[in-house]
Order: structure tokens, then sequence, then C-alpha cells
């Protein structure tokens, strides 16, 4: 008797066993595609950000009345100003746009939900640094795309 309970007990084992390998093996299927989403999704947010900084550069190197206009407020510190301006030039919410003069802009502590890519460019990075004598003020703009965030100083 005892000998076919042990039975029993190990064929419900290896029959559990059996049921989850395929549950096991869907679940590793779904994160596999969920990790491939979110890699897609921090390519496409990524290109925005560099069409952002892009579409912001060639405005000020274009437009001088637009630069000054720019410069002019973040040398003032009205920081409302010049995030204003930024928005104009990229078509992008002011929401997603930070202006300062490098110290805590776009560098705050991030919660856990913060951006999962900070492509920072500047001293700290080792990246671009805008070349001295371009800008008049000093300072540093920050476009957020959610999982993305990119800021560039000079």
């Amino acid at each position: 008797m005892r000998g076919i309970r042990s039975m029993l007990v190990i064929g419900g084992l290896v029959a559990g066993a059996m049921l989850s390998a395929p549950q096991g093996a869907a679940a590793q299927q779904q994160a596999k595609a969920a990790r491939k989403a979110q890699r897609a999704q921090v390519a496409n947010e990524l290109l925005k950000l560099h069409q952002a900084q892009l579409i912001f550069f060639r405005r000020l190197a274009s437009d001088d009345g637009y630069a000054d206009q720019f410069d002019n407020s973040v040398g003032a510190r009205d920081f409302g100003g010049a995030r204003r301006a930024a928005a104009l030039a990229t078509g992008l919410s002011e929401t997603q746009i930070s202006v300062g003069d490098g110290v805590g802009v776009g560098g705050e502590e991030e919660a856990l939900d913060g951006p999962i890519l900070r492509a920072s460019q500047g001293p700290s990075a080792g990246a671009m640094r805008l070349p001295r004598g371009m800008m008049k003020s000093s300072g540093k703009i920050c476009f957020d795309f959610g999982v993305v965030q990119g800021c560039v100083e000079w």
C-alpha cells in the first residue's frame, strides 16, 4: 500500500512539473517579448530626443534673434522664458523641457519611476559640451521623453 501511495505522490509531482513547464516557457516568452518592446520604446524615444536637440540647436545656429532671446533669458535666470522659447522651437510641451544654470536641472534625484536612460551630454559625462563663446550665458537644457532624458550644458 505504501508503495502505491509513493508512486501516486511521485506521479503527481511529475505531472505537476510537466504542467508547469509549458507555463514557465510561456512566462519566459512573455518576459522576452516585454524586454524587446521596452528596448524598442527606448530606441524610439532616443530618436525623438536627438531630433529635438537637433531642431533646437539648428534654430540657435540659424536665427540670431532667437539665439539672443534664449541666451538673454538664461542669463537673466528667466528659465521659464527660456523653456517657452525652446518649446516653441522644438514643438515639444514645456513640461518636456527643463532649463537652468546647470545645478540640479535634469539631475534631481530620480524616483524609481524616473528615466531608464539618461543621455547626458556635458563635462560630467565626458561628452559634448558647447564651445566657449557660443553662448553669453552658461546653463543646461534637458529634454525629457519619459524613459529617455538628454541634457546639454554650456
